[in-house]
């Protein structure tokens, strides 16, 4: 089997989910960097 075109069937049907948990990442890191600078 074509490991690029495993990939890219991964990729796609983990897009929208990946793309949320990376927003989820940036926030929790946003308020991480927050409660470390006030403290």
């Amino acid at each position: 089997m074509d490991a690029t075109f495993a990939e890219s069937g991964f990729n796609s049907s983990r897009q929208s989910i990946s793309r949320a948990e990376k927003l989820e990442f940036k926030k929790t890191r946003l308020i991480y960097w927050n409660s470390k600078r006030r403290f």
